[in-house]
């Protein structure tokens, strides 16, 4: 009966009446309507609990009489109300602050840059500052991919850009640009730069090492710049007298057949997932204790969905506060259903691309074979373009001339 819902609401104080002859207290306390309850003796003493509106009479009754009343405990809303209201501005300063970091942390306030060699980070600073990150900048007013892709077009020495959040850092990683090499002036060998079946040669400068129909190995001298004269047989040896081989510059073009492959693969059941238009956001407040949710509706909108977080949080001496914002984007299913020919031709078309993105500017096609490779039993098509193609294989190297 004294843990009900009222007394609860009302508070209730445990207290110990200390002095003989507790009872006549107790008796004089409930002939005016002061609700004691949970009475255990304690050698003279009395523990007892009375509601916290009867705490001032009993109080008055226990002083008149010549006893003593201790209070050992206080439980109930106006108690917590109290404690509340002392501590109010300590909890109104936490949650200010709080929210101040909060606030801060939507700013960037550092912006580093890395990977960069030869390209000034001053260039790099300013072309992102052009485009919305630098010190100070609000980090939803642009776009990470938005940026990185500025950044590639307007700093023409690099050709990767990450861009990275952390905290109040902007971390802007770059990869540069490898520079051709640049003409050579000495005496150079003409090598292959890929594996191939050497189709014709043509010597401008240097000696041969090759000839049509060799199979050639990436990094063969096709055209030597060493020359060794080769004695005349029209000649008299004694007249040609000692020949001395010659450095050079070798120039020339060496034609070879390359080969190249394409792979592509279609599923006769496509299962595809692409993004839908929906949002949901969900909120959470941070505590030592866990999290508390702040949603009115904690059901998902969508079947299908990515979700992404993220935490805001300060560090005090009874722990972790903060929030949590958790982003629901929708995700739609798709299913097709595709027949044989179908499957083959979309499988055929994806090998295709793959095949002519390896092809260079010099490459011409020559000849083409097309496999299916899955077997009867797979559940989707798999298909092999291989492609022989003729083209130009021959790269400069420097001789080094300098002794060992």
């Amino acid at each position: 009966m004294g843990g009900n819902f009222f007394d609860k609401v009302g508070g209730t104080i445990k207290v110990t009446l200390r002095g003989r002859n507790g009872e006549r207290v107790m008796n004089m306390a409930s002939t005016r309507g002061v609700f004691i309850w949970d009475i255990k003796k304690k050698g003279d003493d009395l523990d007892m609990k009375v509601r916290a509106s009867g705490f001032p009479a009993l109080s008055h009754i226990a002083e008149e009489h010549g006893f003593e009343l201790e209070v050992q405990d206080k439980r109930g809303l106006p108690f917590v109300r109290s404690i509340i209201r002392r501590r109010m501005v300590f909890i109104g300063g936490g949650l200010l602050f709080i929210a101040a970091m909060y606030l801060l942390s939507s700013f960037v306030w550092t912006v580093e840059v890395s990977g960069n060699k030869t390209v000034a980070r001053e260039k790099i600073i300013e072309a992102a500052a052009r485009h919305g990150v630098y010190p100070g900048a609000p980090k939803w007013a642009f776009s990470r991919s938005g940026v990185e892709k500025e950044l590639l077009k307007d700093v023409e020495d690099i050709s990767y850009v990450q861009l990275d959040l952390k905290g109040v850092k902007a971390r802007i990683k770059v990869v540069e640009k490898i520079a051709p090499l640049k003409d050579i002036d000495g005496p150079s060998n003409i090598v292959a730069k890929k594996d191939g079946l050497v189709d014709s040669i043509l010597v401008l400068d240097g000696q041969a090492r090759v000839k049509r129909g060799d199979m050639v190995a990436k990094g063969d001298i096709l055209i030597s710049g060493l020359v060794i004269p080769q004695p005349s047989p029209y000649v008299d040896p004694e007249e040609q007298g000692e020949l001395e081989p010659s450095m050079v510059k070798a120039r020339g073009e060496v034609r070879a057949k390359v080969w190249y492959q394409g792979y592509g693969e279609c599923s006769l059941k496509n299962e595809r997932v692409r993004p839908g238009r929906g949002r949901q956001n969900k909120f959470y407040l941070l505590t030592p204790g866990g999290s508390l949710s702040l949603n009115i509706r904690h059901s998902t909108s969508f079947p299908y969905y990515d979700e992404s977080a993220r935490c805001r949080f300060i560090v005090t001496p009874w722990g972790r506060f903060g929030f949590k914002r958790v982003v629901l984007s929708e995700r739609l299913k798709e299913v097709k259903i595709y027949s044989e020919e179908e499957a083959w031709a979309k499988a055929k078309a994806m090998a295709w691309r793959e095949l002519n993105s390896k092809l260079g500017s010099d490459s011409r096609l020559v000849n083409t074979k097309i496999k299916m490779v899955s077997s009867p039993s797979e559940p989707l098509i798999r298909v092999r373009v291989i492609g022989e193609c003729s083209e130009n294989i021959a790269v400069a190297q420097p001789i080094n001339t300098e002794a060992p």
